[in-house]
């Protein structure tokens, strides 16, 4: 059996010059008949990726998240806002009935040797995926059985994140290697930081989500159906909003991506 990349899960069709045709897919779902905002990311890096200049690989990501996508057909809508020699920028749009209900801004470019290259921070310790006691906590929607992760520090719901700081194993589901939209996915499978304030469910909904690509591609290709270490801190909750950022390491132990996201909670 053929092993399948993430981007694989996403059926796009063209439907026109930078104009593509799919379905918002129900395993995505979050559990209120709207689709995962990983998936959202996902779909629109998949599109621009297809559009772009083959050797202009992702870089930045930043989605705007306008209103839920439901579970029903959607357009995506490219548009290259700028392509130089060794950089590009491009936007998408997530289209539905007419409305736009996410946005995207795409920074791609060409890879190439640096002898500057440099890793200012570290992959944190921790006991592998497969260590006995950790926690496989899963939220209660669709989504969730895309994925597999592992807790070693601040389990949702544990009473046990103090600190503001979260430490687990996390990938997609079995079978699946890894790819830049498989890590635009996993940016956004950090549970919120009110949870563990309340310490019980809240309400919340994903305003932007900024994602950095920091890995070679070789680097990505090596985890291959492996698990990332992922390592998320809060940092205030306030006016009914609250962020996070968050690194994801391979295995192997290069830095492959970071994340922030701001998101509101109601209740």
């Amino acid at each position: 059996m053929t092993q399948k990349h993430f981007a694989d899960r996403i059926a796009l069709t063209r439907a026109d010059t930078h104009l593509w045709a799919g379905d918002a897919d129900r395993y995505f779902g979050n559990g209120v008949e709207r689709q995962f905002g990983g998936w959202v990311g996902a779909a629109m890096l998949k599109a621009v990726m297809a559009d772009a200049k083959p050797d202009h690989h992702p870089r930045a990501l930043i989605t705007h998240f306008l209103s839920g996508v439901t579970h029903a057909p959607i357009t995506i809508r490219t548009k290259p806002m700028r392509e130089g020699r060794s950089v590009s920028y491009w936007q998408a749009e997530m289209i539905q009935n007419d409305a736009v209900c996410a946005h995207a801004v795409i920074t791609l470019g060409e890879l190439r040797e640096d002898a500057q290259a440099h890793t200012g921070s570290s992959m944190p310790v921790a006991v592998g995926p497969d260590a006995p006691g950790l926690m496989r906590f899963k939220p209660l929607a669709p989504f969730a059985d895309e994925l597999d992760a592992r807790w070693i520090e601040g389990t949702p719901f544990a009473n046990d994140d103090e600190a503001g700081r979260s430490l687990f194993w996390s990938r997609g589901a079995a079978g699946q290697r890894l790819d830049l939209a498989g890590l635009a996915f996993l940016a956004d499978f950090v549970p919120p930081r009110v949870f563990y304030v309340s310490k019980s469910f809240v309400p919340t909904s994903t305003l932007s989500m900024t994602v950095y690509f920091h890995a070679k591609l070789e680097e990505i290709e090596a985890v291959g159906e492996e698990f990332v270490l992922v390592e998320a801190r809060g940092r205030r909750i306030e006016g009914g909003y609250w962020d996070h950022s968050a690194s994801f390491w391979s295995p192997h132990g290069p830095l492959l991506m970071t994340t922030e996201q701001l998101a509101q909670h109601r209740g």
